[in-house]
């Protein structure tokens, strides 16, 4: 089982922590039949020749270039089911706490891949830029799953990001537009693809939130409205004795 297959690989994650808004890895799942033209995929990289990189991104309308930056040089793989923008609505998630990436490698003989860098960007429907959130760090996994569409390393916005993506409105409108960049190293073969999803159509559950503990100042206002109660009850008492 793919889950049993990672349990004993270690993943290596840089310790450098960065301040800009953090999109990180959450769980391997088991998945098949997530190959290209099979899900949203938004982002299909390879390298090329004996290149052991790649990088890729896709931006607002549809276009491979690295949000705004016009690059274009990429290892994008541009088919129609293979490198595209998608929309929250075929995310398929109603919430940023919901939303995931599944970053799919396809290395030969199971081999180890290095995921430097990703971003995912979401735009209105015009194109206006509402939220962007980035993995902080360098992720390595030692083992991969060989085939297009077998290993689903999932990715999600940590709780204070989606609360941000949240705020912003880039889940307020079904229409809102996701673009994606990726940069890997490692990589001697592919395709490597990354799709947007849901938690629960990934089989990721969510956190269940602990329950809040009480502020100093909330135990100081019950013992006096407790100690208040009492010296009303005092009072009474006293008075129909009287």
């Amino acid at each position: 089982m793919l889950k049993a297959f990672f349990a004993a690989a270690a993943l290596v994650v840089a310790a450098s922590q960065s301040a800009r808004g953090t999109i990180v890895f959450k769980q391997v799942v088991e998945l098949q039949g997530t190959g290209l033209g099979d899900v949203n995929t938004i982002l299909t990289v390879q390298s090329q020749g004996s290149s052991s990189t790649e990088s890729g991104c896709v931006a607002f309308g549809g276009l491979p270039v690295c949000f705004g930056t016009g690059n274009t040089g990429g290892d994008e793989q541009t088919g129609a089911s293979q490198t595209r923008t998608r929309t929250i609505a075929q995310s398929g998630a109603a919430s940023a706490a919901a939303f995931v990436v599944v970053f799919n490698a396809a290395e030969p003989a199971g081999n180890s891949i290095t995921l430097d860098s990703l971003s995912v960007r979401f735009y209105s429907p015009t194109g206006t830029e509402l939220y962007t959130a980035s993995l902080a760090a360098p992720v390595q996994f030692p083992h991969t799953e060989p085939g297009t569409g077998n290993a689903g390393f999932v990715f999600v916005l940590d709780n204070l990001q989606a609360a941000q993506a949240q705020a912003a409105g880039a889940f307020n409108n079904p229409a809102n537009v996701i673009g994606l960049s990726a940069g890997l190293s490692d990589a001697t073969g592919g395709h490597e693809t990354f799709f947007v999803a849901s938690r629960p159509a990934v089989g990721v559950p969510f956190e269940v939130e602990p329950e809040p503990i009480p502020e100093p100042s909330t135990y100081l206002t019950l013992g006096a409205g407790l100690l208040m109660l009492g010296f009303s009850r005092r009072r009474l008492v006293h008075h129909r004795e009287r």
